[in-house]
């Protein structure tokens, strides 16, 4: 599923592609590349990325999810739905800091596409109110709503292991807010203002097309909105990892209570078992056999501690068979059995972790690191 099925009018609307490449939809929906843009954050759009994919909570950088909802809207069914530290800061009350939100808070964790990115546009900081506070451009990691339960602050249904999300991350984020008022900060919130704010043009959909673009996806089509390259040069982009990459990751970002259960010999997964998981069931088949190539099996016996409540990392338990207890800090066990419906998705997905995650018979299970899914995917 792309982005336009998600949002059917993006017009104006930026986005973060797989390269680090910035750029928006045009009043055809069609994705066309910023160039000028894209060269000035090439290398903080780089960094950004790769801190973002190991630990998509640290730092604030993701203001928002988007994602379609089956109760009736004002704005329709596409939701902009707001993270709390966002919500804390744009509707402070009575400077309240901690507790749970007000009504009112809570009210306001909801819009429709273009308020929200406007609410983020029009923020300002008390101390340097000419500085950007959010710059927020769209990114689809081909995650799907049931893994932001404690986003959403609800127990994920049967709808929401299905339903997929783009999330909007703050480009500017780890940028100091001293920092900001440079030409590049100021230029890409001005281009995100024209795309967006102007109320007429949106309701008319005359979008200009913005300075200097070229087009993003000369060979691609509008069915996969983030592709910047043909589907077959896909193992080629700069974030497929070697194999040299790939063991660096398992060396330097191990975790040994997991790397433990490593299969001795090594032994690789095979690709029909990949696409039973719903992050790969729509990859093409040679990159998901090169993704399967460098995706070995675990197992483990019962009783065994897989995962600690708490934990932050870049890494992805897939459950192949038998049967795990996640526990959350109430102490309510969730069981999980491998190869069904529920288990399509990766064990305790959030960072830091929110459950405790023991083994309750044998399992297998497949251990994937962020980046080793992002450049398959080609995120989008």
């Amino acid at each position: 599923m792309s982005l336009l099925d998600i949002i059917p009018d993006p017009a104006g609307l930026y986005v973060l592609n797989a390269k680090g490449e910035l750029g928006f939809f045009g009043a055809d929906g069609k994705p066309l590349l910023d160039t000028e843009l894209s060269q000035a954050f090439a290398s903080h759009n780089r960094e950004f990325l790769k801190a973002y994919l190991a630990n998509p909570e640290a730092e604030r950088r993701r203001v928002a999810i988007i994602y379609k909802t089956v109760e009736p809207n004002p704005w329709g069914p596409v939701t902009f739905f707001l993270e709390e530290f966002v919500v804390r800061e744009l509707y402070p009350v009575g400077g309240k800091v901690g507790g749970g939100l007000t009504g009112f808070q809570q009210k306001s964790r909801a819009k429709s596409v273009y308020r929200g990115i406007e609410v983020l546009l029009e923020a300002k900081s008390d101390v340097a109110p000419s500085c950007p506070v959010f710059c927020p451009v769209l990114l689809d990691r081909k995650t799907r709503l049931a893994q932001y339960a404690d986003v959403l602050g609800r127990q994920p249904s049967q709808a929401d292991q299905a339903s997929p999300v783009i999330e909007v991350v703050n480009l500017v984020a780890t940028i100091p807010l001293a920092r900001r008022e440079t030409e590049a900060v100021l230029r890409l919130r001005e281009r995100l203002a024209r795309g967006i704010v102007h109320k007429d043009q949106r309701r008319e959909k005359r979008f200009g097309v913005l300075e200097g673009p070229d087009h993003w996806m000369a060979q691609g089509s509008a069915d996969d909105a983030f592709a910047d390259l043909d589907r077959d040069q896909r193992l080629d982009r700069d974030l497929t990892l070697s194999a040299e990459d790939l063991a660096r990751l398992h060396e330097n970002e191990r975790l040994d209570k997991v790397e433990r259960w490593l299969v001795n010999p090594v032994k690789p997964v095979d690709a029909g078992t990949l696409r039973r998981f719903a992050q790969f069931k729509d990859l093409d088949e040679s990159v998901l056999v090169g993704l399967a190539a460098r995706t070995f099996l675990y197992a483990a016996p019962a009783g065994a501690r897989l995962l600690d409540r708490g934990l932050s990392d870049a890494w992805n338990m897939f459950l192949l068979e038998g049967t795990v207890m996640l526990t959350p800090e109430d102490g309510t066990g969730l069981l999980l059995e491998g190869n069904t419906e529920k288990a399509a998705y990766p064990v305790s997905f959030l960072k830091p972790r929110k459950y405790n995650v023991d083994a309750q018979t044998s399992v297998s299970f497949i251990w994937i690191h962020d980046l080793q899914i992002y450049a398959a995917t080609g995120g989008g």
